[in-house]
C-alpha cells in the first residue's frame, strides 16, 4: 500500500504543479495550501489501508484512481494502465480483432453503449445500431465493468466467439453471438455511382490513407461519368487531424482555413489547405448527422464555411476536443489540451458540464437549438423505420432468409417480388412472428429492399446492399436532389 501512497501523492502534487495558475505561484499561502492538501491525501488514503475493504491489486486501485479523476476534466481524459497503453499502441501499429463496434460508459455504474458499428464488421453485420446497450458480455453485467474491462473482454483471438446481451429502448434484451475478426482499416467502406451521374462515398473513419482512398473513389467514380460528389460521414466517429486536413485540400484552394486549435496555453495554431487540383470545382454535399464526430466535422465544418460544399443531414455529434497522450512512469494520461474551432469561429466541442445529457443529446430538448456541432444547411431527419420492419432486423430475420434462399432463385434479375415476399412471410409465420395487415403495408417496401439489400451484401458486397436501400435514404435523395439541380442549371448556363 505504501507503493499506492507514493505514486497518488506524487501525480497529484505534479498535477497541482501544472494546474498552479489557479494559485498565487511563490506565496506562503500557496506552499500552506499544497501541504494541506498533500496531508489531506496522506489520511484518507491512511483510513482506507487501516480500515477500508479496497482491492487486493493495488494498481487497479491506483488505475481507477487515475481514471476517475481525469473524467471529471471532461469526458475524454483518462487514463491508461500499462496494459492499456501497450494495446493502444498495439491497435494503431498493428492488427485488431474484435466485434467492430465503439463504445462509450455514460458514468461508472452505466452499462456500455453504442456509439457506432463500424460498417463491414461482425457487430455491423449482426444488426448492432447506434444507442443500443450491451449489458453483457459473456454473462458478466457491463455496469460492474470498467470500459477498458469490457473493451478487453469484446476483443481476442481471430475466429474466437463472445456472446453479448443487447437491450434497445423498452423491447425485451436478447442476446447475440458474434465471431471475432479483423477490423477493417479502410476508411472507405464503399462507393458507387448513383443516379444523375452522382457519384456516392461513404467514409467510416479518418486515417492514415483516407485522403488517397478518397481520391482514388472520385478517379474511378468520373471514369464512370459521375460529374458530382456525396460524401457521407454519417457515423463517422472522426480520426486524425491530418486526415481531415488532407481529405480537405481535395477540395479547398492553396491557403484555405480548414480549422484552428486553440490550447488554454499558447498560440492559436491555424490549418490550411495545401491546394486542391482536379476536384477544386466539382459540387459537393457532405451528409453528416448525431453520430458524425471529430475528424468528420472538422472536414464537413470546413467544407461548409469555405462555401465548398452544401451540408445535409441532422447537427453532429460535437467533438472538438484535443487529445494529448502522455507516456508516464507507468502507463500514459490522456488529456484535453485544447478545442477545435471552424473557419468561422464555431467552436466543435459542445458542453460537456453535464456527463447524462453529454452522452444523451436528446434530453437537451430541441438538437438544433444546442451549441457545438456542425449545423446543416439543411436539414433534413432520417424517418423512423416502420415497427414490423424494425422488430424483423432486430432478429436478424432479413439476413436469416436471404442467406437460406439465395440458391432458390427468388432474388434473380426479373424475378417476382410478390413470390419473394410471400416465401419471406412463410418463414416469419414458422418463426412465430406476429402482425397485422396495415403493419405489414407499412413496412412492406423496407422488407422488400432489405432483402435485397441482404442478398447483395451476401454475394456481391456491402456497398451493393447499401445501394439497394437507397429509396428510402431520405438525406440521401434530399443529397441527389441538390446536386442534380446545380448540374442541369450549370449545364444550361
Amino acid at each position: 500500500m505504501k507503493k499506492i501512497i507514493i505514486l497518488i501523492l506524487t501525480f497529484f502534487f505534479a498535477y497541482g504543479i501544472v494546474q498552479s495558475w489557479q494559485f498565487n505561484l511563490g506565496s506562503s499561502y500557496q506552499d500552506k495550501e499544497e501541504r494541506e492538501l498533500i496531508n489531506l491525501l496522506y489520511d484518507t488514503v491512511t483510513l482506507v489501508e487501516n480500515n477500508a475493504k479496497y482491492p487486493e491489486n493495488e494498481d487497479t486501485l491506483f488505475d481507477v484512481f487515475l481514471d476517475e479523476m481525469l473524467q471529471n476534466l471532461d469526458p475524454h481524459s483518462n487514463y491508461f494502465s500499462p496494459e492499456a497503453y501497450k494495446e493502444l499502441l498495439e491497435d494503431q501499429e498493428g492488427h485488431f480483432f474484435g466485434i467492430g463496434v465503439l463504445i462509450s460508459k455514460p458514468s461508472p455504474d452505466a452499462p456500455l453503449i453504442v456509439i457506432n458499428p463500424i460498417e463491414g464488421t461482425p457487430a455491423y453485420k449482426a444488426g448492432l445500431r447506434s444507442g443500443d446497450l450491451i449489458t453483457e458480455v459473456e454473462g458478466k453485467p457491463t455496469d460492474k465493468m470498467t470500459t477498458k474491462e469490457s473493451v478487453k473482454m469484446l476483443k481476442g483471438p481471430k475466429g474466437t466467439e463472445v456472446t453479448i446481451t443487447i437491450r434497445r429502448g423498452e423491447d425485451e434484451p436478447f442476446k447475440v453471438r458474434l465471431k471475432r475478426d479483423e477490423i477493417p482499416k479502410n476508411s472507405v467502406a464503399y462507393f458507387f455511382k448513383t443516379e444523375g451521374d452522382v457519384g456516392y462515398i461513404r467514409i467510416s473513419y479518418f486515417g492514415e490513407t483516407t485522403s488517397e482512398e478518397v481520391k482514388k473513389a472520385l478517379n474511378e467514380l468520373k471514369k464512370e461519368g459521375a460529374e458530382s460528389y456525396i460524401l457521407d460521414f454519417r457515423d463517422n466517429p472522426g480520426g486524425y487531424l491530418k486526415a481531415a486536413v488532407d481529405l480537405c485540400s481535395l477540395f479547398l484552394p492553396e491557403n484555405a482555413e480548414i480549422v484552428s486549435l486553440r490550447p488554454r496555453r499558447g498560440r492559436e495554431r491555424k490549418f490550411t489547405s495545401s491546394g486542391c487540383s482536379e476536384f477544386c470545382s466539382v459540387p459537393v454535399v457532405v451528409l453528416i448527422n448525431s453520430g458524425s464526430a471529430s475528424a468528420s466535422e472538422i472536414v464537413a465544418g470546413a467544407l461548409k464555411d469555405n462555401k465548398r460544399a452544401r451540408v445535409v443531414g441532422t447537427r453532429s455529434w460535437g467533438k472538438g476536443l484535443v487529445q494529448t497522450v502522455t507516456p508516464l512512469s507507468r502507463g500514459a494520461v490522456a488529456i484535453t489540451t485544447a478545442h477545435y474551432f471552424t473557419p468561422s469561429n464555431i467552436n466543435i466541442q459542445r458542453s460537456y458540464s453535464s456527463r447524462e445529457n453529454y452522452y444523451f443529446p436528446e434530453l437537451n430538448g430541441d438538437d438544433s437549438k444546442r451549441e457545438g456541432g456542425i449545423e446543416p444547411d439543411i436539414t433534413v431527419v432520417q424517418e423512423e423505420i416502420p415497427s414490423l420492419a424494425l422488430k424483423l432486423e432486430i432478429r436478424r430475420l432479413f439476413l436469416d432468409f436471404a442467406a437460406k434462399s439465395q440458391n432458390q432463385n427468388l432474388f434473380a434479375a426479373g424475378s417476382n417480388d410478390d413470390l419473394l415476399l410471400e416465401k419471406f412471410k412463410e418463414s416469419i409465420k414458422q418463426k412465430g412472428i406476429e402482425y397485422s395487415e396495415e403493419e405489414w403495408e407499412k413496412s412492406r417496401l423496407y422488407i422488400l429492399l432489405a432483402l435485397k439489400r441482404e442478398y447483395k451484401t451476401l454475394v456481391e458486397n456491402p456497398g451493393a446492399g447499401a445501394k439497394v436501400m437507397m429509396p428510402l435514404d431520405s438525406q440521401v435523395k434530399k443529397a441527389i436532389e441538390l446536386l442534380n439541380f446545380k448540374n442541369v442549371r450549370e449545364n444550361a448556363a
